[in-house]
């Protein structure tokens, strides 16, 4: 959301891009989507963030495709190009107590969140699907 700059700049780049590049692929006759998300992702959340994802899932999953998955990784783990000071505390707090916190809140590495989402792209399930981040431990 810093990275944006503000709420309309978020919401354009994580949810009008998306939508409009799933409207495209619909109607240039794509069958399957898979997106990225996140957990909490949910249209009645208090949250701007989630609610966005929300909307988004919901929309995209509108569109009529024969197989839709939304992935939603909780806390990637990984390497980054900017600094983000509240993701590194919350990877050390969560690398320190390790098996002692909940699944869903543990690390989702970008390698199994990367192998969730070309399953889902390439062995397609039909239907509305999410691949929660405790599935992605």
């Amino acid at each position: 959301m810093r990275s944006a700059g503000s709420q309309d700049a978020f919401r354009k780049v994580d949810y009008g891009y998306p939508l409009e590049v799933g409207r495209l692929a619909r109607m240039h006759g794509a069958n399957t989507f898979v997106l990225n998300s996140a957990i909490g992702a949910d249209v009645g959340s208090r949250f701007f963030y989630n609610r966005t994802k929300g909307e988004l899932e919901r929309d995209l999953a509108n569109l009529g495709f024969q197989s839709f998955t939304a992935v939603r990784p909780g806390l990637i783990g990984g390497d980054r190009d900017e600094y983000r000071l509240a993701e590194r505390a919350a990877l050390l707090v969560v690398r320190t107590l390790g098996r002692a916190i909940p699944r869903r809140l543990r690390i989702n590495t970008a390698e199994r969140i990367a192998h969730a989402l070309l399953e889902s792209a390439i062995n397609p399930i039909p239907g509305i699907h999410s691949i929660e981040a405790t599935e992605l431990v």
